[in-house]
């Protein structure tokens, strides 16, 4: 093999080798996000799968949201998105959103690249789901008499 041959076939295994550490490395930090999702979620509510809401609701909505209560955002940040807080508003925030971050800046940006990575681009419409009517098939109406 002359020594083009041998260059190309070095550059084709560490291009290769590259990708397969690069893939590595990707699944690595999804599993992780997931598991901090898991841990620090599942601390205060049930644990919401990324595919319960569409990307961009996880996105402006719901990640922001919670990143106040993981100590991902302090109260200028709440003011600007929020507007004026009156008294019990103030008292409110001071109480459920913590001073200090509970989690690392690394560990918040998997999180919320867990659940972006994972959420849909949209929900399917309830109709493509048939909607059960007929009620009376698993109840029964019992006439109750408070004399």
């Amino acid at each position: 093999m002359n020594k083009k041959g041998k260059n190309l076939l070095k550059f084709v295994f560490g291009a290769a080798l590259l990708g397969i550490i690069s893939n590595l490395i990707s699944c690595n930090q999804a599993d992780e996000g997931k598991k901090l999702a898991f841990k620090n979620c599942s601390s205060c509510h049930l644990f919401p799968e990324p595919d319960l809401l569409p990307k961009e609701i996880w996105k402006k909505s719901i990640l922001p949201e919670m990143g106040f209560f993981l100590g991902k955002g302090g109260m200028d940040e709440y003011l600007k998105k929020k507007g004026k807080l009156d008294f019990y508003e103030q008292a409110t925030f001071q109480q459920f959103y913590p001073e200090e971050p509970l989690v690392s800046d690394k560990d918040w940006e998997l999180i919320q690249q867990y659940y972006l990575t994972n959420a849909p681009d949209s929900l399917k419409s309830n109709t493509e789901v048939p909607m059960e009517t007929d009620l009376e098939k698993y109840f029964s109406i019992k006439e109750y008499s408070f004399d």
